[in-house]
Formats: C-alpha cells, sequence, structure tokens
C-alpha cells in the first residue's frame, strides 16, 4: 500500500470497467479521477496534476496510444507513469509501445484486481526510485 495518497487519472470509454477500476483502485488508497476518452483525460492532464495515467487503448475520439504520445511530447507531463489497459487479442505492437512511447506496462482484460494494484504500486514505486 502506498503511504500517501496517489492521484491515478483513469481513461477507458467503458463505463462498467471504469467503475471496476474506480473502486479497485480507491479501496486501495489511491484518489482516482475519471475519464471516458482520451480528449477528456487529455483536457484534465492541461489542468490537473495525476501520479499515474491507466488508460484504456481502443477508444473513440483518442486512443490510448494516441494520449500517451502527446503525453510524452510536453515536459511537464513526460515522465508520468503510464499503464494500458488492452482486451485480449487486440493486436497491438507491445515492444514499441513499451520503447517508443515509455509506457510502464500494459495490462491485459480482463485482470484480478490485485493484480491491478499490485501493477499500479510497482509502476509508482519504480518511478519513486527513479526520483
Amino acid at each position: 500500500m502506498v503511504s500517501e495518497q496517489k492521484r491515478i487519472l483513469a481513461v477507458d470509454d467503458n463505463g462498467a470497467m471504469l467503475k471496476v477500476v474506480r473502486f479497485t483502485l480507491e479501496r486501495a488508497g489511491f484518489h482516482v479521477t475519471t475519464a471516458r476518452n482520451g480528449r477528456e483525460a487529455w483536457d484534465l492532464l492541461q489542468r490537473e496534476d495525476f501520479d499515474l495515467v491507466l488508460t484504456d487503448y481502443q477508444m473513440p475520439e483518442m486512443t490510448g496510444e494516441t494520449l500517451s504520445r502527446r503525453m510524452r511530447e510536453v515536459e511537464r507531463l513526460r515522465d508520468v507513469p503510464i499503464i494500458i489497459l488492452s482486451a485480449k487479442g487486440l493486436e497491438i505492437n507491445l515492444d514499441r509501445l513499451l520503447a517508443e512511447l515509455k509506457i510502464h506496462e500494459i495490462v491485459l482484460k480482463p485482470f484480478s484486481p490485485s493484480g491491478l494494484v499490485a501493477t499500479v504500486e510497482a509502476c509508482l514505486d519504480k518511478e519513486a526510485r527513479v526520483v
């Protein structure tokens, strides 16, 4: 469990999935803000600071990949850890995402709540050690 409450932006166009993510992470002690698509998330990122972004890969209006790419182009957002949520079987180039966009992790849906929390905590811990 993280000692101070970290702020997470969770992004998914599936309302039920967003509720599961929010509930899971809030129970683990995180402060969670949600967005229904990449464009909404991008607007929030312009106004607020987050310790980690957890985003679905495939969404209307702006994909998780496009959101990640935009974040990496902005100095203030460049080092914010990003976790991509992806449906099993979705054709994505994992190596390219991890290397080119500095994605910290890719979590496949469906996921276990404890696995999601462990992944988020590991990404935040990794960032804390780098700083």
